[in-house]
């Protein structure tokens, strides 16, 4: 659901950010339910992108490339762990190029 409030609002969820990274970046290992740490794995991308968009578009009082960054060590590193350890399967359609 997170995921879906991020990418809805773009540089607009950037306020809540600092309160839900918290919270998801260690769902990313959660170990009882592949499921939740599938969501987890979902919304990185659109937290990242959030912060990007509010320092581009200067929106978001506070948002600069350092904070961006201490965001991006702060989920890079348990994000890249989680996707080792998830099991996706793919469709593969190998007659389409």
């Amino acid at each position: 659901m997170l995921c879906c409030y991020a990418d809805e609002l773009k540089e607009g969820f950037f306020p809540w950010i600092d309160q839900v990274a918290p919270i998801l970046v260690p769902l990313l290992k959660f170990y009882f339910h592949e499921e939740v740490r599938k969501a987890a794995v979902s919304a990185m991308p659109e937290l990242l992108h959030s912060a990007k968009l509010a320092f581009k578009k200067g929106q978001s009082q506070g948002c600069n490339e350092s904070l961006i960054k201490q965001l991006s060590d702060y989920i890079i590193p348990v994000l890249v762990e989680a996707l080792h350890k998830i099991t996706y399967i793919f469709p593969v359609n190998w007659s389409q190029g």
